[in-house]
C-alpha cells in the first residue's frame, strides 16, 4: 500500500497534467487545489524555468480577450501572436469556463518563446482589466473570474498574480498620461471610451446617470477632477434593454445600442429620403445626445449652450484608438477611403472615419450618409451577406474573414455624433466656431497605444 504515493508522485508532467486537468482541475474550478502549490497539483515546483526571472510580462484583459506582452523594454512592447480568450464577452467567458486549465496549457504553449515551458522567465509588471470587466452583469463573478485567473497565473509559474479589475478614470488617467497630458484626449477601445475636459472645476453628480459594475459603480468612476481639468469615462453595454443609459462607449458595444436606436432611420435610405445632415442630426439626437452622462459632460464643456472655443492657440488634442496609424496608412495608400479590409480591430474605424471625411467638417455628413445608403443596399442585395441576420450585419465587426459595411455605418454614425455634439454643434448651433470645432477634433494630433502604453510610462 505504501508504494501507491511514490507512484503517484513520480508521474511524468504530460500524466500529471492530463490528470490535473481532468480530474482535480473539474473537481476545484477556481483554482483552489488540494495538493497546494507543490506535486501532481501544480506546475509552480523546481521545474519552473527562468529562475531569474530577467522578463517582465504585462496583460490587458480587455473586453475582447487578454493580451499577453513581453514589456522589458516599455518603447518596444513585444506582443504575444493571439489573445487568451479571444472574442467578446472574453471575461465573462473565462470566468465561467470549465476547462481554463486545459486552455491556458494550450495558450502558453503556442506562444511562449523557444525553450520556455511556462512563465518562470518573467516577473509581472502591469495586469488588469478594463471597461470589459466592467460591465454590471459580471459584478458577482468579478472576485471569482480574477482569483481564478491570478491563481492560474502563479500555477504556472509567475512570480505573482495581482491583476483586478480598473475604474473608468483609473483607466482615463493611463490614457491621459500616453497622450502626454493633453489639454483634451479622446480614446475609443473595445467597450470604453476615456476623454479630457478641459475645464477646471468639481465634477457633477452622475447619479441616475449609470448601471454599471466593479469599477463603474460611482460617479468618481466616471468623472474625476485632475490637474486642472476632468477625465470622464463612459461605459457602453449593448445587451442593455433598449434605454438611454450606456449609449456612449467603445466600439463592440456602442454599435448595437446605436442599431436599437436608429434602425428606423435606417429604413429612410431606401426611397426619398431626408438630407443627408438632418438624417445625421437626427441619428445624433436619438443616439450619443440621448445619454444622460454624455449630456452631462457637454454641459460641462459648454455651460451656456453655446459654441466656444474648443481650445485655444498652444493647446493641444489628441485621438488614440489607431488614429495614428490610420494617419500613416492614408498618406501612404493615397486613398480618399481606407479599404475595409485593412481594419483588423473595431477601435480602428476612428482613423477609418477619418479617412473617409479626409479629415474635414465639409460634406463630413453626406460622405456618413452615402455609406450608410450603401450598406443598406449590400444587405438587401448581396446574397453572401444575406447569411447573416440583419442585427450580426450591423453590429458585427466581421462575417467571413471581411469587415462588414453595416458595422461601419454604425460606427461612422457615432464618430460624426460624438465629434460634432463634444464640438458644440447641433442644427440650432451650427455657426462658424461649431465647424472649426469639428476640424480642430479631426486634426487632432495622434498617437499610438492604448491604456498600457501610459502605465508603463508611470513606472
Amino acid at each position: 500500500m505504501r508504494i501507491v504515493p511514490y507512484i503517484f508522485f513520480v508521474c511524468t508532467q504530460s500524466v500529471a497534467a492530463l490528470f490535473r486537468t481532468n480530474i482535480v482541475g473539474a473537481a476545484y474550478p477556481d483554482g483552489g487545489f488540494p495538493f497546494g502549490w507543490w506535486g501532481i497539483a501544480s506546475q509552480k515546483t523546481a521545474s519552473c524555468n527562468g529562475g531569474g526571472r530577467e522578463k517582465d510580462l504585462c496583460i490587458d484583459f480587455g473586453s475582447s480577450g487578454a493580451k499577453f506582452m513581453d514589456c522589458t523594454k516599455p518603447e518596444a512592447i513585444k506582443k504575444w501572436n493571439e489573445k487568451f480568450y479571444d472574442g467578446a464577452g472574453a471575461f465573462e467567458r473565462m470566468t465561467g469556463s470549465g476547462t481554463l486549465e486545459t486552455d491556458f496549457q494550450n495558450y502558453i504553449a503556442r506562444n511562449l518563446g523557444k525553450g520556455e515551458k511556462n512563465l518562470g522567465g518573467y516577473k509581472l509588471k502591469k495586469c488588469g482589466g478594463t471597461a470589459g470587466n466592467r460591465f454590471k452583469r459580471l459584478q458577482q463573478n468579478d472576485a471569482t473570474g480574477w482569483k481564478r485567473f491570478n491563481n492560474l497565473l502563479q500555477k504556472y509559474c509567475l512570480d505573482k498574480g495581482d491583476c483586478k479589475t480598473f475604474a473608468g478614470t483609473e483607466e482615463a488617467n493611463m490614457e491621459w498620461k500616453l497622450s502626454g497630458k493633453a489639454d483634451i484626449f479622446v480614446g475609443i477601445g473595445g467597450a470604453s471610451m476615456q476623454l479630457r475636459v478641459p475645464k477646471n472645476k468639481d465634477c457633477p453628480s452622475l447619479d441616475g446617470n449609470f448601471d454599471g459594475g466593479v469599477g463603474a459603480m460611482e460617479t468618481e468612476h466616471y468623472c474625476k477632477k485632475t490637474e486642472g481639468g476632468q477625465l470622464w469615462s463612459f461605459l457602453a453595454d449593448g445587451t442593455r434593454k433598449d434605454d438611454s443609459l450606456h449609449i456612449v462607449g467603445g466600439m463592440d458595444e456602442v454599435v448595437k445600442k446605436i442599431y436599437k436606436k436608429t434602425k428606423s432611420k435606417l429604413g429612410e435610405l431606401g426611397g426619398a429620403t431626408p438630407g443627408s445632415v438632418a438624417w445625421m442630426s437626427a441619428c445624433t439626437a436619438l443616439t450619443v445626445l440621448s445619454d444622460p452622462m454624455w449630456k452631462a459632460m457637454l454641459n460641462e464643456m459648454y455651460p451656456t449652450n453655446t459654441c466656444t472655443e474648443i481650445v485655444g492657440a498652444g493647446k493641444r488634442i489628441v485621438l488614440l484608438s489607431g488614429a495614428e496609424r490610420g494617419r500613416k496608412e492614408f498618406v501612404k495608400k493615397s486613398k480618399q477611403t481606407l479599404h475595409a479590409a485593412s481594419l483588423v480591430d473595431s477601435r480602428q474605424t476612428l482613423f477609418h472615419f477619418l479617412n473617409l471625411t479626409e479629415g474635414r467638417q465639409d460634406g463630413m455628413a453626406d460622405k456618413v450618409f452615402e455609406q450608410c445608403k450603401k450598406a443598406g443596399l449590400q444587405y438587401k442585395f448581396d446574397p453572401n451577406t444575406q447569411k447573416q441576420s440583419e442585427t450580426d450585419f450591423y453590429t458585427k465587426f466581421k462575417f467571413d474573414g471581411s469587415v462588414n459595411s453595416g458595422f461601419l455605418c454604425m460606427s461612422n454614425i457615432f464618430h460624426y455624433a460624438w465629434i460634432t455634439s463634444f464640438a458644440g454643434y447641433t442644427t440650432a448651433q451650427s455657426d462658424l466656431k461649431c465647424k472649426e470645432n469639428i476640424n480642430k477634433i479631426l486634426g487632432g494630433a495622434t498617437i499610438d497605444g492604448d491604456w498600457m502604453t501610459g502605465a508603463l510610462m508611470e513606472e
